[in-house]
């Protein structure tokens, strides 16, 4: 356990399960929470942990390692700003990075110019899917990864979506060149009702004919199935295990011409998605990499995943009678 203070904002959900993380690694821990009440009761009896309901209320926070940031997505910048000026340069910070185009763009400026640090807790990016992928994806099994397909019910293009939005981007090795979305919201985000909660179609096209679907309905109450589309087989993940199936050899060599299509019905692979085979998974390696050295990738994926969904977000609702003025600065209010 490391003898070094660390700074947690916000005492959600997210932001338990990062308290765990915290406590597994960490003596000193400071904890900010607006609605401290609500969950006072948990924590009490912890002597080394300090809780707080405003960051005014702290000193000395040049001397914190690294703040966790998981309050709610559209204050993420303002509080970023706030801690980078009281002396805090190093940031993990939940997913989305902020809420809109113009604070993207303040981000990007900061990390060019080495102000901050920051790693996002996009976990999948750092899971062992992309490993299997790659171990499975040489042409003699299944090919190149060509489309990432997820469907579900209520669990929201932003909230949820953008994490398929970062694994596409990792597994795929680019960014999208092209958006397509059909989407509404529904007041029914459990975090804020004014937060948008989307349901619909969310599309990206990558370069080399490579694609990423997100489909997820609010009056449906089913877990997500993801599917993975590659050359000779396909991927289906269900409960975060994944089975990978391939064309057989006999039935590949039977492929004469483009439109043939055969059954993936090799079983390759039947195990963990996302879990390492030590038992770690991404957030693991996340916390490890803020604790070690932050790589260049660290720091921007998370500005290019959300750079693309705001951008995809506001090429919809341009078309649309109720919004026709582009604005960087519009907070999209997405969490």
């Amino acid at each position: 356990m490391k003898d070094e203070k660390v700074l947690l904002v916000g005492f959600g959900s997210i932001g338990q399960f990062h308290f765990k993380k915290l406590l597994a690694r960490y003596k000193h821990i400071s904890v900010i929470e607006p609605n401290l009440l609500k969950h006072i009761n948990v924590t009490s009896d912890l002597n080394s942990v300090h809780f707080y309901t405003s960051i005014l209320d702290l000193i000395d926070l040049h001397s914190y390692n690294f703040a966790v940031i998981a309050n709610w997505g559209p204050d993420h910048f303002k509080t970023v700003i706030q801690l980078y000026k009281a002396g805090i340069k190093k940031f993990l910070i939940e997913k989305p990075l902020c809420d809109s185009l113009f604070e993207v763009e303040q981000f990007k400026k900061l990390v060019i110019k080495k102000e901050i640090l920051i790693i996002s807790h996009l976990q999948w990016s750092y899971s062992y899917l992309p490993e299997l992928i790659r171990k499975w994806s040489s042409p003699d099994k299944m090919g190149a990864p060509i489309s990432i397909v997820a469907n579900g019910g209520a669990k929201c293009l932003a909230t949820n979506g953008i994490h398929f939005l970062a694994l596409a981007n990792i597994i795929f090795e680019s960014t999208p060149i092209e958006d397509s979305m059909l989407i509404k919201n529904n007041f029914i985000n459990p975090r804020k009702k004014e937060f948008l909660y989307l349901e619909g179609n969310m599309s990206w096209k990558y370069a080399e004919s490579r694609y990423l679907s997100v489909n997820f309905f609010n009056r449906s109450h089913n877990s997500i199935t993801i599917l993975i589309n590659f050359v000779s087989g396909i991927g289906v993940i269900v409960d975060n295990k994944l089975k990978l199936y391939s064309i057989s050899e006999n039935d590949r060599a039977q492929i004469d011409k483009p439109t043939r299509t055969k059954e993936a019905s090799a079983l390759l692979y039947d195990g963990e998605a996302f879990i390492f085979p030590d038992g770690t998974d991404g957030s693991d390696k996340i916390y490890k990499k803020i604790e070690e050295e932050l790589e260049i990738f660290d720091q921007t994926h998370l500005i290019q995943v959300t750079r693309s969904f705001l951008i995809a977000l506001e090429n919809y609702y341009r078309k649309n009678a109720f919004f026709r003025m582009r604005s960087k600065r519009r907070k999209w209010l997405i969490s």
